[in-house]
């Protein structure tokens, strides 16, 4: 009897042995995408249910959203907004039903910002190489700005969600043999000017890419031409709209010039766009020693630059893709149409995530296995960037560009300074 109850004891309270972790190790290997995309969900699920108090930018927001008339777009908007015209009538009807609900006014945001991690992460499932793509998806489940912005009262996530759109777009018809026109993707494509400003420039880069992938074969892409017709009449439509809200006057591109590339500043279009490895990318964050940040910034344009180089030999109609949004982004702000920096640049962070995604992956499978452990520290800080910038709750800190976190190229370059506003 004393050797039944020790056993009985046994069976209440199992010890977990070795084979049990090894057993739950497989399972988590076998259902990694899984788990990433719960995880990638959550976060920003718990981010979104935090409800925290509005933030400056969307506070001046609000004030155009408070007891307006929700189709009065044509006219000029209080506190020096540019907002898409869609996406002020549909915050104006949530006013309308819910009032001043936090929660009901950044749904729109969140729903775009979640779903447009899961369609990155099926994105890089589907096409790109397995371990690569799950470093890339694994970087967009938690980079902070990715998180934040899709609980913020701003379109920024909607720019994200086209930029996602474009890449599946077109790979789906790189590689299908029949192309049609009427699906929820190319739809949405066709509508996003009323909801997203920054989209605009990945979608021509599409176009663009199209043109040149298929220029052999245009009666394969033939159906999309009246959806590129749709978006090109959409896109005029909102434009003159935009125009409207704010005054010639206006002191908003004077507030932005400091995120204008300058024909003559080389210097200084190299320390904004090395700001973007901080805000948005974070793919580094700021310390104080330049040194320090230099060397790590190499390694990061080592690994982008490694990764372009693979792009191109493995799936090079992509790779045009990815620059070519990039130089119409880069053309525009030279022409000081559009600000490169920070939030305003989170369209393009899908692109530089497979990019890196790629780079990385292959940098490691080629160094020694004893440097291998090293090199993997460079992404410990993007994967746990959301820990120390608290996209989750509270206010953010108010910098002089409202970035997450503050930057240290263009300050420590003596180009301009970038501290907390008192």
């Amino acid at each position: 009897m004393p050797h039944s109850g020790s056993s009985k004891r046994r069976n209440l309270n199992p010890s977990i042995t070795y084979s049990d972790f090894v057993a739950i190790s497989q399972w988590a290997k076998r259902n990694r995408w899984q788990i990433l995309m719960a995880a990638g969900i959550l976060i920003r699920t718990l981010g979104y249910a935090m409800s925290r108090a509005f933030w400056l930018d969307e506070s001046s927001l609000y004030g155009n959203v408070f007891d307006q008339p929700a189709f009065d777009v044509m006219t000029q908007l209080k506190h020096e907004q540019v907002v898409p015209p869609g996406f002020l009538i549909v915050l104006r009807f949530t006013y309308q039903i819910f009032g001043q609900n936090e929660n009901a006014l950044r749904f729109i945001p969140f729903l775009c910002g979640t779903l447009g991690f899961i369609l990155f992460a099926k994105f890089c499932k589907d096409h790109l190489p397995a371990s690569s793509g799950y470093i890339s998806a694994a970087l967009f489940a938690f980079n902070s700005d990715l998180i934040y912005y899709c609980q913020e009262m701003k379109p920024y996530a909607m720019d994200l969600l086209c930029s996602v759109l474009v890449l599946r777009i077109f790979m789906k018809i790189r590689h299908d043999s029949s192309v049609k026109w009427v699906s929820w993707e190319i739809m949405m494509i066709a509508i996003s000017p009323w909801f997203s400003i920054a989209g605009v420039f990945n979608i021509v880069g599409l176009i663009i890419c199209l043109g040149i992938t298929f220029r052999h074969n245009l009666q394969k892409i033939k159906p999309l031409w009246i959806m590129t017709f749709i978006w090109g009449l959409m896109f005029i439509i909102t434009y003159a709209i935009e125009k409207r809200q704010v005054s010639p006057q206006s002191g908003l591109w004077v507030f932005w010039d400091f995120a204008f590339l300058k024909w003559n500043q080389p210097l200084q279009n190299l320390a904004l766009l090395l700001d973007n490895l901080i805000n948005p990318l974070h793919l580094l964050t700021n310390i104080k020693s330049t040194p320090i940040m230099l060397a790590w910034a190499f390694l990061i344009m080592y690994a982008l630059g490694n990764g372009s180089i693979c792009l191109i030999r493995r799936e090079r109609d992509l790779f045009r893709l990815i620059m070519i949004c990039f130089a119409i982004l880069m053309t525009v702000s030279l022409l000081k149409l559009y600000p490169t920096h920070g939030r305003t640049l989170l369209s393009i962070t899908p692109f530089v995530l497979c990019v890196f995604g790629e780079g990385l992956w292959t940098w490691t499978q080629r160094t020694p296995p004893n440097l291998r452990k090293l090199l993997w520290l460079l992404i410990v800080t993007p994967y746990i960037s959301f820990c120390w910038t608290s996209p989750f709750y509270g206010v953010r800190p108010v910098l002089y560009d409202g970035d997450l976190e503050p930057d240290h190229f263009t300050h420590a370059f003596g180009l301009m300074s970038l501290k907390p506003l008192k």
